[in-house]
Formats: structure tokens, C-alpha cells, sequence
């Protein structure tokens, strides 16, 4: 597994990342004083991006688990 760092981070940080990623949206949308569509435009869109990014750390996870020698 110290061959590929960046999965490593995914496997351990994944989590955090998907959550961080998905407020992203919604702290751009406050810090630019959005209007409240825009708002409620950016939490729909944080959470999908939330959504998928966690989909996609647990698919890593399910690769890792299936294919690296432990």
C-alpha cells in the first residue's frame, strides 16, 4: 500500500474529504452573499457532489480490498 499514497489518503481521509468537498458549494454560495436560490441551488449540488464523492471513495476502498496483497 506505500506505493500508491494518494489511495492511502483515500482510504484514511475518505470520509472527511467527501464531506468537506460537499460543503464546498454551500460556504462559496455564503461567502458570495448568493441569493437564496443560488443558495438552495449550491446545498442541492454540495450534497450530490458529497454523494458522489463518497460513492467513489467506497468504490476505491472495495478495489483495494478486492486487488492489494495485504
Amino acid at each position: 500500500m506505500n506505493q500508491y499514497p494518494i489511495l492511502n489518503i483515500l482510504v484514511r481521509h475518505g470520509n472527511l474529504l467527501a464531506v468537506v468537498l460537499g460543503l464546498l458549494p454551500i460556504a462559496f454560495a455564503v461567502a458570495l452573499g448568493a441569493a437564496p436560490v443560488m443558495l438552495g441551488g449550491a446545498i442541492v449540488g454540495g450534497v450530490i457532489f458529497g454523494f458522489f464523492v463518497r460513492s467513489y471513495v467506497e468504490l476505491v476502498r472495495v478495489v483495494i480490498d478486492m486487488l492489494m496483497p495485504q
